[in-house]
């Protein structure tokens, strides 16, 4: 007699339901670590000054209208109070646009040094800056002075 008839394999009927969990705890996990990371760039000291000076700056309100918020992702660094390297996509009532910031707060400083900082339009060729900026060569040059060279000393009268 032939044993009853039972599927070969029953955990195949359990393998597409553990795959979408799979994915769906992935996707879960993915958007909680970006919210972590994006909650930690918009308290970033520099983002927070970007903000105010895109709110308060005529050319950045012409453009975009008002209120000027963040649009989708933040992406980049910001290392507290030290230094941010920041992507921010804005938007206004009247268009789109990037804002690109390099920064840097030097130890015991309140002051921020900023690289670039500037907003970036689409279909738009000139960035609209929006405070100064400094070149990195001048700021290094300012905080690490070369020292002139020596000069060569004299040669003596004495040499064969």
């Amino acid at each position: 007699m032939d044993p009853p008839h039972s599927d070969p394999k029953p955990s195949c009927k359990l393998q597409p339901v553990i795959i979408a969990y799979l994915v769906i705890a992935g996707g879960i996990t993915a958007a909680l670590l970006l919210m972590w990371i994006s909650s930690a760039i918009k308290g970033s000291p520099a983002y927070q000054a970007t903000f105010e000076a895109l709110r308060s700056h005529p050319e950045a309100i012409a453009a975009l209208g008002e209120p000027i918020v963040p649009a989708f992702i933040t992406t980049g660094s910001a290392g507290g109070s030290s230094h941010a390297n920041l992507s921010i996509p804005v938007k206004g009532p009247k268009g789109r646009g990037r804002v690109y910031v390099q920064a840097i707060q030097e130890e015991g400083s309140a002051e921020w040094t900023y690289f670039q900082w500037d907003l970036v339009l689409p279909g738009r060729e000139d960035r609209i800056p929006l405070g100064p900026t400094v070149s990195y060569l001048e700021w290094s040059e300012k905080r690490f002075p070369s020292k002139p060279a020596s000069p060569e000393p004299a040669p003596s009268g004495n040499t064969p």
